[in-house]
């Protein structure tokens, strides 16, 4: 049995396809027989533009887990919650305290009425392969965690909090360091001296390999190269996807 995790949403989309990359972030993990989506992006036309050719339909989303309230993480939900027939769960943390609070003022009553916001306080699984681990650092940010054959996969939005957190929970509750690392690592200004520190830690806690989109930015992922080689660290564009067996 095997678990998938398509990009969705990104800086990048793969060359030469009819996928839209642009600033923000959103993966689709295929586990257990059901489709999560990690995040949504900032703009809902791109979003919807990006699933439909991977020919995934708005409905045949289970549900939605946004890692914290940034744009770029959750401006695309209002967008896929009105292209929907059925409800929605959609999965929070602490600063969602209602629906127009983060989705704007414009949200009428039909979206509403198809949106089951649940919040986050702690760390939740979801299905048999499928948790989520959090609140972490100043923006609560919260991280998929794939229990696959060989370890943890953690999915990030930006570790805003940091990487230790997060990958030292990893090793606590499952009791194995994290195989893969997959999504955005926030390296601002990325610099090789600011970038080296981050790969030190990584390292430290052992992961394999990492799949690094969004917000490590083009010139971070090279810097992120330069420490764990060419083969380790891998592009995550739009159209990209990972499979692991279970």
């Amino acid at each position: 049995m095997k678990a998938k995790i398509i990009c969705v949403y990104d800086n990048g989309a793969k060359v030469n396809t009819s996928f839209i990359g642009a600033h923000g972030l959103s993966m689709l993990i295929d586990v257990d027989g059901q489709k999560t989506l990690f995040d949504t992006g900032m703009r809902g036309r791109y979003l919807l533009h990006n699933l439909s050719f991977m020919k995934v339909k708005p409905d045949d989303i289970d549900r939605v887990v946004i890692s914290h309230n940034h744009r770029s993480n959750v401006g695309g939900l209002k967008s896929l919650i009105e292209a929907r027939d059925g409800t929605l769960d959609v999965y929070v943390n602490g600063y969602f305290e209602g629906i127009k609070g983060f989705l704007g003022r414009s949200v009428g009553q039909e979206v509403e009425s198809k949106m089951n916001l649940i919040h986050m306080d702690g760390d939740i699984s979801l299905s048999d392969h499928l948790d989520v681990i959090g609140p972490f650092g100043d923006v609560q940010e919260f991280f998929p965690i794939l229990r696959s054959r060989n370890g943890p996969v953690i999915l990030s939005s930006c570790y805003h909090c940091g990487v230790d957190a997060p990958l030292d929970v990893v090793k606590e509750r499952y009791g194995r360091q994290a195989y893969s690392m997959v999504g955005g690592v926030h390296l601002p200004k990325a610099k090789q001296k600011t970038v080296d520190p981050v790969s030190e830690a990584i390292s430290a806690h052992g992961v394999s390999e990492l799949h690094i989109n969004h917000c490590a930015t083009p010139k971070g992922i090279v810097y992120m190269r330069t420490h764990f080689g060419l083969n380790n660290v891998h592009d995550l564009f739009v159209g990209d996807s990972i499979s692991y067996d279970l």
